[in-house]
């Protein structure tokens, strides 16, 4: 069918194929490579997915084992005996709630003691027993005064007291007789 084409007859001339362009071997190769490349992506990116999911799942593993390595007695209903297993860090010490005063009495409060008892109601002589380092025996050894004293103070035993009441009955309006006169009701236990 003429006229359609290269290489058809137009008046007598006949056109041919016009020659090849170097740049267009320059492109079929650059074609390729950019298959050969569209192709290497989609293989990488299926590799980052599934490495992206490993990451996300090894977090998770690694979130859960620090977990459970920072559980010990004190944030956990672990017990004490397990505070010492190896990989286990003993709990910090708590602070305890406050108001950052030290125990017993503040700087400027009135101070209270036990005075000392001028009159005791008992004194005990209490003499050295025993042998003096020297060797010799104090048993016989002469008294030369009391060196140091001190009192202690006895609080005794406070006893049990048992009382027993017993409602008595009474009556109103006897007469000196021996006979009994009306009764009203009072006195009558209970």
């Amino acid at each position: 069918m003429p006229g359609r084409g290269f290489g058809h007859d137009r008046g007598g001339v006949t056109e041919s194929l016009p020659p090849e362009d170097p740049r267009d071997a320059l492109i079929r190769e650059q074609a390729a490579l950019i298959a050969a490349l569209s192709a290497q992506v989609t293989d990488l990116s299926a590799q980052l997915a599934e490495l992206t999911g490993l990451v996300r799942e090894l977090r998770g593993q690694l979130e859960a084992a620090r977990r459970a390595a920072s559980r010990n007695s004190g944030n956990s209903s672990m017990p004490p005996s397990s505070d010492d297993l190896p990989g286990r860090k003993a709990p910090a010490p708590r602070a305890k709630p406050g108001s950052g005063r030290r125990p017993g009495k503040q700087p400027g409060a009135p101070g209270a003691h036990l005075a000392w008892s001028q009159t005791p109601d008992e004194t005990v002589a209490l003499f050295p027993e025993g042998s003096c380092p020297c060797g010799l025996d104090l048993t016989g050894a002469a008294d030369l005064g009391v060196v140091a004293s001190r009192q202690v103070i006895d609080v005794p035993l406070a006893a049990a007291t048992v009382t027993q009441a017993g409602p008595l009955a009474s009556a109103v309006g006897i007469r000196p007789g021996g006979g009994a006169g009306p009764r009203c009701g009072w006195g009558s236990p209970g």
